[in-house]
């Protein structure tokens, strides 16, 4: 390092008492030393005149007198306080050919300083200073202030030490193409340029600013974190000050270090911006068809973040984790974002545009951040690196590739498909669809908050699947692939089977949070045709007693077990089925004969607890039914023929419960093995009525029990008719009679005809008369409304109430027809006034008014 050079005493004399050449700046000479001192803020030249060789400052003779400037061997130049201009550039080796130490200070002031193409000694001083060296090998201490360093091109290697305050390194580059290299040398900064070998050994400069220029120029940024720079600016546009390139092929590098470390990339308004660690790189006037960026994250677990911003902004960008197990984070903009990782170039690319060109990491995560983005991948990914998406805020969808990938929904309602590989999906907030496909893994989802679905497509195979509870974890199994899938916080699941003779089997699901599930029998995705296999959906319930009801909507068929739902859809009737387990305990499963007559239903109560037991009940409709119910094996089938034809397999019931609707409805039955029957006709249909029969018993039908030795009870109510007997009833009132008659009385009546159809069995019962009876009648044959004459005499009590049986009375088959088409009546005569034709009258037709009356 040169030596700074200190006027000697006899000097210090000379300056002040020397008249000045100018008014704030003087000069001498003795003993080879030239000092020039100014007490202001002055411009200060130093040089040497063209003839004669003599010394000058500021163009004239130092006030000492002419010197010749080959005489000099130490030069110094002190500023005073205020901005002074002090240039040097003038004194030349071939000039002063005998100087050896040449050094300036500017003192106080934001000084301008030109050093001299030697080897000088520069000092900025306080406040704000600009320090150029020039040629040679320069040393510079800038001082407090914020200062500024610079080097153009000729200039030598100088070393520069920044001291107080926010110091720069201004450094111009050239036409030529050229290799800068920035890089730490323990606590200094090392800048280093190929032409001319120029090194500049700095400390304690918070920036540097390189002007590329002309040329094909690469800069390389080394770790800088153990010296005091905070930012670098690299201008590679053409001209100085200008903001359009070259049209050559810059490169820009940022190296990491040895230790972990973040470096982000991203562009902002005609810039490029990386942060390097602490440091901070600016780069303007980068060309998209000319210049390139590379990331290299060094050794360590480094993290590299690139902003979707760069895409199209650059001509090729590299990332590379280097040693360690690194991660490379490409983000979007905050808006929405398609996003697409590669197996090869360009290995991410945002909206089309390439992104990244080369990359090198063990992990990879895009992040979408706000916006309604699209995150995918494609190509053999797994391979390369380890995959995540992160969606962020919006309603995101998140494609995943061939590996184990992570995908997080973030917030906003996301589709996560996590293709192929064993995948961990998280949903977050809002209402998600997690997507399963064939050939993709085996996957964990977590569904998180909120409303979240798994939608599961099976393929045209036959395939098994299952879904089971798991603790309050949902399990998915498929036995095609061995694939497992399972979540949490799932509240809907749809599985679509394709083509294939396919069987779903769903557990009790209790503790689970699925809520609704959907299995689609279809042949193709989104149709409403089934593929013409037969295909099995099964749902249990639980080891307590449970309440399960099959029903029809319009375009499935339901199970309801508490707040669970099970749709079955584009179900075909002959070929799938429906199978409803109880399992343990006192179950109750109902049907509705729409969901039997869309596919096949098998009730299992589970054989629980026989008290009170299961319950099978079968609600009818309100059109005339045929139902048959017979023993089949171990098992219990019931058919209907019509309206519209099906036929429930039941096993393990301790009780069938048929409950028929309006309609003349018939049953054909038998005594069942273990399963008693709770039969109801419903309310009496017009004639001939609902008709119950039953095999092997040769008794009064309508005794309720029936009970048939080796056989479960039969317990029945509303039926009218069997294959042996019939019965029609009657209501009587006075509003009936014809005219009208007021009377309040009322009575109720049946006729119960034998197997052989010639003969009947007639029950009335009436009170409330007004008068006493005076004749009791069967009347025909008419309808209602008209009169007709007594055809068969029934008891009179004289009074006005009576209650009675009678018959058996032989028919004829003409009567027979009057009375089964609706066309006989009771009349029921008294002495009450206007009463003799008849106090009250009931059709016997099955005809039931509002509380049994009109």
């Amino acid at each position: 390092m040169s030596r700074m050079f200190r006027p000697s005493a006899w000097l210090v004399v000379a300056l002040l008492c020397s008249p000045p050449a100018h008014a704030a700046v003087t000069s001498a000479f003795g003993a080879g030393e030239l000092a020039v001192v100014s007490d202001g803020a002055d411009a200060i030249t130093v040089g040497c005149t063209a003839v004669g060789g003599n010394v000058q400052v500021n163009g004239a003779d130092p006030d000492t007198g002419a010197v010749a400037c080959a005489l000099v061997t130490e030069l110094a130049v002190s500023g005073g306080p205020g901005a002074n201009a002090i240039d040097i550039t003038g004194v030349v080796a071939t000039s002063f050919t005998a100087l050896a130490t040449r050094s300036v200070d500017g003192g106080a002031g934001n000084d301008t300083i030109a050093g001299s193409p030697g080897a000088d000694v520069l000092l900025g001083g306080t406040d704000d200073d600009t320090v150029d060296g020039n040629q040679g090998s320069d040393v510079l201490f800038l001082g407090d202030g914020d200062d500024t360093a610079a080097w153009q091109p000729g200039d030598g290697s100088d070393v520069v030490e920044g001291q107080g305050g926010d110091d720069v390194l201004l450094f111009a580059g050239s036409a030529a193409g050229e290799v800068i290299d920035i890089a730490a040398n323990g606590q200094r900064l090392r800048f280093f340029r190929n032409i001319g070998a120029v090194s500049i050994d700095a400390d304690g400069l918070e920036g540097v600013e390189y002007d590329a220029l002309g040329g094909a120029d690469t800069v390389v940024v080394n770790p800088l974190a153990s010296t005091d720079v905070t930012r670098i600016a690299l201008r590679l546009a053409s001209a100085p000050g200008g903001d359009v390139g070259d049209a050559q092929t810059d490169h820009v590098s940022i190296v990491g270090g040895a230790g972990a470390e973040s470096i982000a990339a991203d562009a902002g308004t005609g810039t490029v911006v990386v942060a390097a660690g602490l440091t901070g790189v600016t780069i303007t006037s980068m060309e998209p068809a000319f210049d390139t960026l590379g990331l290299d994250g060094g050794d360590g677990n480094d993290t590299l973040v690139i902003g979707a911003g760069l895409a199209g902004r650059v001509a090729a960008l590299s990332v590379a984790g280097g040693a360690g197990v690194d991660t490379v984070i490409a983000r979007g903009s905050g808006g929405a974002d398609a996003l697409r990782v590669n197996a090869a170039t360009p290995f991410v690319s945002a909206e089309g545009l390439a992104l990244i060109h080369a990359l090198a990491s063990e992990s990879v995560r895009i992040e979408g951040l706000g916006g309604d983005d699209t995150l995918d991948a494609s190509g053999n990914v797994a391979a390369l690196f380890a995959l995540t998406f992160d969606g962020g805020d919006g309603a995101d969808t998140l494609l995943g590739g061939n590996g184990a990938d992570v995908l997080l929904g973030g917030n906003g309602s996301d589709r996560l498909d996590g293709n192929q590989g064993a995948d961990i999906a998280f949903g977050g907030d809002g209402d998600d669809v997690f997507v399963w496909d064939p050939g993709d893994g085996s996957d964990v989802l977590e569904g998180q908050a909120d409303s979240d679905t798994l939608q599961f497509n099976a393929s045209n195979a036959n395939e098994t699947i299952a879904l089971q509870a798991n603790g309050q974890r949902l399990v998915l199994t498929r036995d095609i692939g061995a694939i497992v899938t399972d979540m949490d916080a799932i509240e809907q699941v749809e599985i679509r089977l394709l083509g294939g003779a396919d069987s779903v089997a769903i557990g009790d699901l209790a503790s689970t949070d699925a809520r609704r599930l959907r299995v689609f029998t279809a042949g193709t995705l989104g149709g409403t045709l089934g593929d013409g296999q037969a295909d099995a959906v099964s749902l249990d319930g639980g080891t307590a007693a449970d309440a399960l009801s099959v029903s029809a909507t319009t375009d499935a068929v339901r199970v309801a077990r508490g707040a669970l739902l099970l749709d079955v859809q584009a179900t075909e009737p002959t070929t799938d089925r429906l199978v409803v387990n109880g399992r343990g305990g006192s179950d109750t499963l109902t049907l509705a004969p729409a969901a039997a007559a869309a596919i096949l239903v098998t009730l299992d109560g589970g054989g629980g607890s026989a008290t009170p037991g299961d319950v099978v009940a079968i609600d009818g409709d309100a059109a005339a039914e045929d139902y048959v119910i017979a023993q089949a094996g171990a098992r219990v089938a019931v058919t209907r023929s019509a309206p519209s034809p099906f036929v429930v397999d039941i096993a393990n019931a301790h009780w069938l419960q048929l409950s028929l609707g309006g309609g003349a409805d018939t049953v054909s039955t038998q005594g069942l093995d273990a399963t008693g029957q709770i039969l109801d006709g419903g309310a009496p249909a017009t004639v001939p009525g609902d008709r119950l029969d039953v095999a092997d018993f040769s008794g009064d039908v309508f005794v309720s029990p029936i009970l048939l030795s080796g056989a479960a009870p039969i317990v029945h109510a509303g039926f009218e008719q069997s294959s042996n007997q019939q019965v029609i009833e009657a209501f009587l009132t006075g509003g009936q009679e014809t005219p009208p008659n007021p009377s309040a009385a009322r009575g109720h009546g049946t006729v119960t005809l034998n197997g052989a159809q010639d003969a009947i069995v007639v029950f009335l019962d009436y009170s409330g008369l007004v008068g006493n009876n005076t004749a009791v009648h069967i009347h025909g044959p008419a309808p209602r409304r008209v009169a007709a004459a007594p055809i068969i005499d029934l008891p009179t009590s004289g009074s006005g109430s009576d209650s009675f049986t009678v018959g058996p009375i032989a028919i004829t088959p003409a009567q027979r027809a009057e009375l089964k088409s609706g066309l006989w009546y009771f009349n029921v005569h008294s002495t009450a006034p206007g009463s003799s034709g008849g106090e009250i009258r009931g059709q016997i037709d099955n005809v039931q008014f509002e509380d049994g009356f009109e």
